[in-house]
């Protein structure tokens, strides 16, 4: 294992670690955003729901 941080440098090798590691987070949240379904910010966009569509209104109790 040594032999290969003989090949590359460190500070280079874990920086372009992180930096991939950052710009993959930022694609998988801006996917996830983007989604309908994830939207964790706006929420769904779903349409209302109607609820009186089905309702009807009770029998008096005389």
């Amino acid at each position: 294992m040594h032999k290969i941080w003989l090949i590359f440098d460190p500070r280079t090798a874990l920086i372009g670690l992180f930096a991939f590691l950052f710009l993959l987070a930022l694609a998988i949240h801006y996917i996830l955003l983007s989604s309908d379904g994830f939207d964790w910010l706006q929420g769904p966009n779903y349409a209302p729901v109607e609820m009186t569509a089905g309702m009807t209104a009770l029998p008096s109790g005389k």
